[in-house]
């Protein structure tokens, strides 16, 4: 990200019209608005698209600033690549869940060593070494339809990979929270896996994944499949979350479940 403010500042990023200026054939209206040619200025601040998700934004917040206008440029990559992309809200819901602020987790990281719970709405970052998987499901009342949502984060939040998972069935919610974790343990983010930990927002399914299986229920059968893949990593820490520390997942489980749609993401923003 620090790479895209510094390419926004000498303009080095590829708007149409700085490709038309290298002599490219191409078309420089606005993907957005089909009004005026993107420009660099058009593409993240004046288009009349653009300003409807700055007046969502205080002023004083410089750090933020960055934040949206690289998820502009993304969000306007996938548009014109034809991919699926985020509304106003979608995007800035999204942005600040995956990236939050810095002296967020640094304060978290903090109240770790001291042994002091946190008390917050974000994410909460592992012990250092540890790579996390947030994991999350959303169903609809007897109606076919799960989404499953999933994201791999270092402890100092990089993003990894991420996916969504739709699966026409019926299911309770517990069900969907168990096949969410199992999908997200099976594709595992190309790093160093050794050490995971797992952050779950069902707290009797987090205590049934501890007990080893050694409960009867109807998720026995998905459990068992999930020690299975377990037994793969060197360390797994399993703990659970408020619902507010798992957002990040929750979003894209709904996102999925709303779209009826699978997708896979490694170091990219997911929409």
């Amino acid at each position: 990200m620090k790479l895209f403010g510094w390419r926004v500042c000498h303009n080095w990023l590829p708007a149409k019209t700085n490709l038309k200026h290298k002599d490219m054939d191409i078309n420089t209206r606005c993907d957005l608005c089909g009004r005026y040619d993107e420009t660099l200025t058009h593409a993240l601040w004046s288009c009349d698209k653009i300003k409807n998700i700055w007046k969502l934004l205080p002023w004083s917040e410089f750090e933020d600033i960055v934040k949206v206008l690289w998820a502009i440029w993304e969000n306007r990559n996938r548009k014109w690549n034809h991919l699926p992309s985020m509304n106003r809200q979608q995007l800035m819901n999204w942005l600040f869940s995956a990236y939050p602020k810095a002296t967020t987790t640094e304060t978290i990281a903090v109240q770790k060593e001291a042994g002091v719970p946190p008390n917050q709405k974000h994410w909460i970052p592992p012990t250092s070494g540890c790579i996390c998987v947030n994991s999350d499901a959303a169903v609809l009342d007897n109606v076919a339809g799960v989404g499953l949502g999933f994201i791999w984060r270092k402890a100092d939040g990089q993003l990894l990979s991420a996916g969504m998972i739709y699966m026409h069935s019926i299911c309770s919610v517990k069900m969907a929270e168990a096949w969410a974790i199992l999908e997200a343990l099976k594709t595992p983010p190309a790093a160093e896996t050794n050490q995971i930990e797992i952050q779950m927002y069902c707290r009797m399914l987090v205590e049934e994944i501890k007990d080893q299986g050694k409960r009867f229920t109807a998720e026995s059968n998905i459990i068992h499949k999930i020690h299975n893949v377990l037994e793969t990593f060197t360390s797994v820490n399993i703990i659970h979350v408020k619902r507010t520390n798992n957002e990040c997942a929750n979003l894209l489980a709904r996102k999925c479940l709303d779209d009826k749609t699978t997708q896979f993401f490694d170091n990219s923003f997911p929409y």
